[in-house]
């Protein structure tokens, strides 16, 4: 669970953006690579997120999880 939220535009709290990254690297999105669990939200974490959105349908993924 995250306390706060990550990725675009998010509090990006360290921990809550480590369990994130490694929550995402348990789903194989297609054309994906593995994030480094660094607790940092920086392009390749948000790319991601947009990715995974998009695998569940969001119309507009913004790159945010909350």
């Amino acid at each position: 669970m995250i306390r706060f939220s990550v990725g675009r535009s998010g509090k990006n709290i360290q921990t809550d953006v480590r369990v994130v990254q490694q929550l995402l690297n348990k789903i194989d999105i297609l054309g994906t690579q593995m994030l480094t669990t660094d607790g940092v939200a920086g392009a390749r974490t948000i790319d991601k997120i947009q990715m995974f959105q998009r695998t569940i349908g969001l119309v507009k993924p913004d790159g945010l999880i909350e």
